[in-house]
């Protein structure tokens, strides 16, 4: 569901094709997975080799993908327009979680390194709260508990449970 949203929003953007449009969201996805968000506005537009000159395309704004906002230093910022579209950008098109769900060991690896952000931990979070990847990793993953695929509140331990299952 969110990825047919965010695609009929790609689609209206306008000047940038929706292939574009994915490959940035993706691109600004990765970014905020390591650094966190919101991200700086001139980080945005170097993520994306823009010039501060030609700005964020103002149809990421008016196509509700993403929104401008202010960090604690008054600084100008673009994080995206929903945290759930953030957290499926970050699991799913940037990071491809869903095709690490063949064992709690691949998972694990897959998701370690973002856990240092809160935009990681959402994103985890939202991850193990979707009941498509965890009954998808119940499957491949017989010895993992099923208390932790859906302890999604306690998303780091239930990486850590994930590591020591090593089904």
């Amino acid at each position: 569901m969110i990825r047919e949203s965010l695609e009929r929003k790609a689609s209206r953007v306008g000047r940038i094709t929706p292939s574009a449009v994915q490959t940035m969201l993706i691109q600004l996805a990765r970014s905020m997975a390591t650094t966190g968000a919101p991200l700086p506005r001139q980080a945005a537009l170097e993520t994306w080799r823009l010039s501060s000159a030609i700005g964020v395309p103002t149809g990421l704004y008016d196509a509700a993908l993403l929104a401008e906002c202010v960090d604690e230093n008054q600084s100008r910022c673009v994080d995206f327009y929903y945290g759930r579209e953030r957290n499926y950008a970050v699991a799913c098109l940037a990071l491809g979680w869903p095709t690490h769900l063949r064992s709690a060991t691949d998972l694990v690896a897959a998701a370690e390194p973002v856990l240092q952000t809160d935009v990681g931990v959402d994103a985890v979070r939202w991850f193990f709260r979707q009941p498509q990847y965890i009954s998808q990793l119940e499957r491949h993953c017989e010895g993992l508990p099923r208390l932790y695929c859906t302890a999604a509140s306690k998303p780091v331990r239930a990486v850590a449970t994930l590591q020591a299952e090593r089904c």
